[in-house]
């Protein structure tokens, strides 16, 4: 037989599996699969499943090659400089009276309130359980108060502050001063000691050293262990009434700080930040 009838054979005979048809109950008409390969349809035909698998894919590749890839060390650290505002100060413009008694004692709260009344009354004196007190106007931002012609005490609108850290005006003190200051008086003594006051209310003692000053504004700090100096309580007043809200002091140490001011409309008074 020669080559190509062999070849022509061998055809008919694939043909003839091909178009052989088997039994319904042939075992070869019966498709096996492995119970893995079963798994692994029905994973596949759950959508959700194979999307959490893309998501694993994705984390595991991230855990692994994004450290190579990143441009920063483990041991790097990233620092960043902030700044915090705090509270400092407090200021409000007194615009009432304020008591200072010579004898806390006799010039008592009760008495002040009185005075108060007295005041508002246009009173030049009241009783209070049977005792008389007289008051003697100034002017109008200040009015002393006295008992058995021995002054008590007095209500000002104006306070005195010192220069100097740790000190604290006398009672003598700072009813010379308001006084000098209230008639615009250059010069007074208290306490047998010879003071000058000029126009902005800055009181010199005789060598020509600052020694305290008079203002209408309460400039208090937050801490005790703080000192203001009146040179920084100048600029805060003259912030404020330029109408900003915001200045940069250069403190005694050379250290340059931003302090902020916010505004208490119905108090009258300013939070220093």
């Amino acid at each position: 037989m020669s080559k190509k009838d062999l070849n022509a054979s061998s055809n008919n005979s694939v043909k003839k599996d091909n178009n052989e048809s088997y039994s319904l109950n042939d075992d070869r008409r019966v498709k096996v699969l492995s119970p893995g390969t079963l798994v692994a349809k029905r994973f596949f035909r759950n959508r959700l499943a194979v999307t959490g698998l893309i998501i694993l894919i994705i984390m595991f590749a991230f855990s692994f090659i994004g450290g190579l890839i990143t441009p920063y060390k483990q041991d790097e650290q990233f620092l960043r400089t902030d700044s915090q505002v705090k509270d400092y100060a407090a200021v409000t413009k007194n615009t009432e009276f304020r008591y200072t008694a010579k004898d806390t004692k006799v010039f008592t709260s009760i008495i002040q309130a009185q005075t108060m009344l007295a005041i508002q009354s246009g009173k030049d004196e009241f009783t209070y359980r049977d005792v008389t007190y007289m008051l003697e106007k100034v002017n109008d931002s200040m009015f002393a108060i006295y008992l058995n012609d021995e002054m008590i005490g007095f209500a000002a609108k104006n306070l005195v502050s010192s220069s100097k850290a740790g000190a604290n005006p006398s009672f003598e003190f700072s009813y010379a001063a308001l006084f000098a200051d209230a008639n615009s008086k250059k010069a007074f003594s208290a306490e047998g000691k010879s003071y000058k006051i000029d126009k902005d209310g800055v009181i010199f003692d005789a060598s020509g050293d600052e020694t305290a000053y008079v203002s209408q504004y309460i400039v208090r700090a937050i801490y005790n262990d703080i000192f203001l100096s009146r040179d920084f309580k100048d600029r805060l007043v003259e912030t404020i009434e330029g109408g900003s809200n915001e200045f940069v002091y250069l403190d005694t140490d050379g250290t340059e700080h931003t302090y902020v001011l916010k505004h208490n409309a119905s108090t009258s008074s300013w939070d220093v930040k």
